[in-house]
């Protein structure tokens, strides 16, 4: 092989490992969305999904791996799930994800639909072509560059139809424009952008003739591509932007109307609400009677009173009465229109008016006032960029006072609905966090940036997670005093498989005044990332925060001890070794931390490193001069962190040896004939800083060999040659039995070693 193939393939390999190791993700839907009350075969489009663990939905659902498919779960860039969906599951904006066991997918926005669902054939790029689809359907399809989508429908006179352009309420990046025509290409309907739907298209029109019509479907910029997907909804279905109230207190039971601008004649819904229904966002679908299939919106589940505004309440003196706390829901019937409420309030008390209206699908911009009965002003806000008007108000006595509301715009309309909640001000804060899914290794970590909001209230806030089980470690999980944001770290206890699909939340507290203040953190700048075109995303998937199970994140260093043993030296009561680093990922830079555990009584240990790029650790051993022959080994953990993972190497059982404090060896430079001579290198090593002499005498030496009868290795050296000499008639052989003694002086003992036994060799 030659060494660029070579070179290729060591590429090839190592970007399969990364992809390998790369968590799942999910790009395409088919079809786009399941229906109430029926199985379907779901076929996910994306990367890295081979080995799929679990397909995790935002409503009730039953998922299994669909059967007859050829390798259904085993390919990277597909995926069929078989999906069963109760009956009473509400239509509306929906989202799935996908675990592997390397990790979980982020939310894919998706439907749950009572229309049945048609693909795009992918030939109706011009009229001529273009498909024909029936008056009662859903296409899911994909725009092209500089292309539109033409769909061919046979209607009757006097027929009623709504088409709706789901696109960047799902996360497409598709901002479409919608157009009518009859056969004789006139325009008989158009929609660009729709209040309260962002980007999104859709109409309603009544059929003049029997015949043929056109649906042309493009992006207003003329891009396309594999992101600007949509579903295209077809059918006898009324246009809701919002339910009427807006909002709906746990416990009771409320008529919901249809709020939209084609919506007139849907019966209200009548909903009953246990008491402790969870206070989230939920979706709600409306049909005309008669119609075949539904239009939908969100509903807000809270604990506050929800008061509706009583008409006429458009001047000060016919203001609806209210009493504090509540929701106020209300709507704008007509431009220009101003809504007005009055309440009794005490001198001290503090309120905050909350507006909603655009993130829950109703195009009113707000303008909150809140005035005296006399008619002195107090306070107002108004909707701007993400926020929606809020204001804290202090009331300065007791007193009547009235809350107006406004539309910007001066725009009037059924459609035009908006809720302000009304409740006590608390000191306290919001939390955010920026993802919609933590990816951990098993029993790994990760890091998540968690921001605040304060409200009057600047102390430190202590974060935790729920859902993850106990023994989750944390760190930078207090937002400092005065601080903004924090990057919590957390690392996974045992236990938890690779594969396993967890959902979590996180959560901040604080002691203010004499109470605890929880609130859970808001996966809204997550959510942005996936719905970056969407400017509210789906008040429902907010808080949806998922934890996938990942591999085990692999070793990224090794260590070693020279010689595999320690030694501690007699009398000088310290010694050193070196503790060796092997980087194995050629990314992971940074030093470790090493510790030396299980030391005997009296022995302290000092590491520090040694060298260029922190490759070696010197570590020093301190105890008594006198230590027993037999001691306990010791533990040697070495700690590093890269990509935020830390992870230990561990060297258990390394040998403590108690050895003399002076060490001699002995190596002759050859073999050496009888009657000649040899040179002979004598080595000391000294286990001390002092710097003494140390005098040499032999213990024993092959016969016939003859050497200075002693001497001595200078303080500042560590070595000294003799010369060996042979007898004439010295024995020929291999003699292992060269062995010389040294003593010098530590502390003022002294010190006396021999060498191990060396082998000379005598040979002519």
């Amino acid at each position: 092989m030659s060494s660029r193939a070579f070179v290729a393939g060591l590429l090839l390999a190592l970007a399969s490992s990364l992809a390998q190791a790369q968590p799942p993700a999910v790009s395409s839907l088919s079809p786009g969305a399941v229906l109430p009350g029926q199985t379907i075969d779901l076929r996910i489009g994306g990367a890295n999904l081979a080995g799929p663990t679990a397909l995790w939905t935002s409503f009730l659902a039953k998922a299994e791996l669909a059967p007859g498919f050829e390798k259904n779960g085993e390919a990277g860039d597909w995926v069929v799930y078989r999906v069963t969906v109760p009956a009473d599951v509400p239509v509306g904006i929906a989202a799935l994800r996908v675990a592997t066991g390397k990790g979980v997918s982020s939310l894919r926005p998706m439907l749950v639909d009572d229309l049945p669902s048609v693909a795009d054939n992918g030939n109706n790029r011009d009229r001529a072509a273009a498909q024909s689809v029936p008056a009662q359907a859903a296409v899911d399809g994909t725009c092209e560059s500089l292309a539109s989508d033409f769909y061919r429908l046979s209607l009757k006179a006097g027929q009623e139809l709504s088409v709706e352009v789901v696109a960047q309420r799902i996360g497409s990046a598709l901002d479409p424009v919608l157009k009518l025509t009859d056969a004789a290409g006139k325009e008989v309907a158009f929609s660009d952008d729709e209040p309260g739907l962002g980007s999104d298209s859709r109409f309603r029109f009544a059929c003049a003739a029997d015949g043929d019509y056109w649906l042309e479907l493009r992006d207003v910029r003329n891009q396309g591509g594999g992101g600007h997907y949509y579903r295209l909804r077809i059918g006898d279905f009324p246009l809701v932007s919002t339910p009427y109230p807006l909002g709906m207190q746990a416990g009771t039971t409320a008529a919901i109307v249809a709020a939209g601008p084609a919506a007139e004649g849907v019966a209200p819904t009548i909903l009953a609400l246990a008491k402790d229904a969870p206070q989230t966002p939920r979706s709600i679908g409306f049909r005309f009677a008669g119609g075949n299939a539904s239009g939908f919106a969100t509903l807000l589940v809270g604990d506050a009173h929800e008061a509706v505004e009583s008409e006429p309440n458009d001047v000060p003196e016919c203001a609806t009465k209210i009493s504090l706390p509540a929701a106020v829901n209300g709507r704008f019937d007509k431009p220009r229109d101003c809504d007005w409420y009055e309440f009794a309030a005490t001198k001290g008390q503090r309120w905050t008016f909350s507006g909603a209206a655009r993130s829950l699908g109703s195009p009113a911009d707000l303008l909150l006032r809140v005035t005296r009965a006399n008619g002195g002003g107090i306070a107002e806000a108004e909707d701007s960029g993400q926020g929606e008007g809020q204001v804290t108000v202090t009331i300065p006595e007791d007193g009547l006072y009235r809350l107006s509301v406004e539309d910007l715009l001066r725009a009037g309309g059924p459609e035009q609905a908006y809720r302000v909640e009304i409740e006590p001000f608390q000191a306290g804060f919001t939390l955010a966090v920026e993802t919609d899914k933590l990816d951990f290794p098993q029993e790994g970590t990760v890091v998540a940036k968690v921001t605040c909001g304060r409200r009057d209230y600047g102390g430190p806030i202590e974060l935790g997670v729920e859902g993850l089980g106990d023994g989750v470690g944390l760190a930078g999980n207090v937002i400092e005093q005065g601080k903004n944001e924090t990057q919590l770290k957390l690392t996974l206890p045992a236990g938890l498989a690779a594969g396993q699909l967890v959902s979590a939340r996180i959560v901040g507290r604080a002691k203010i005044g004499d109470g605890e203040f929880k609130t859970a953190a808001s996966t809204v700048p997550g959510l942005k990332k996936i719905m970056a075109d969407a400017p509210y995303p789906a008040p429902s998937l907010d808080g949806l925060l998922a934890a996938g199970i990942g591999p085990v994140y692999p070793p990224f260093f090794e260590i070693s001890v020279e010689g595999g043993r320690v030694t501690f030296p007699e009398v000088v009561g310290a010694a050193s070794f070196k503790v060796k680093l092997k980087r194995l990922d050629g990314n992971f830079k940074a030093a470790i931390n090493v510790a030396v555990e299980n030391l005997p009584a009296g022995i302290t240990a000092e590491v520090k490193p040694v060298g260029k790029g922190e490759a070696e650790y010197a570590v020093t051993l301190k105890g008594p001069e006198k230590l027993p022959e037999a001691l306990p080994p010791l533990r040697i953990v070495g700690t590093g962190e890269h990509n935020n993972q830390t992870k230990r190497a561990v060297l258990a059982d390394i040998p403590l040896a108690v050895v003399k404090p002076l060490a001699v060896s002995v190596a002759p430079a050859g073999p050496i004939a009888p009657g000649g001579q040899q040179k002979l290198k004598i080595t000391a090593t000294r286990m001390s800083d002092e710097k003494t002499p140390i005098a040499l005498v032999w213990r024993k030496r092959p016969v016939g060999i003859d050497a200075p009868a002693d001497a001595t290795i200078a303080p500042d050296a560590s070595e000294i040659e003799i010369m060996l000499t042979a007898a004439a008639d010295a024995p020929l052989g291999s003699f292992a039995d060269l062995i010389v003694a040294a003593t010098t002086k530590i502390k003022g003992q002294d010190v006396t070693v021999e060498s191990p036994a060396a082998t000379l060799e005598v040979k002519k």
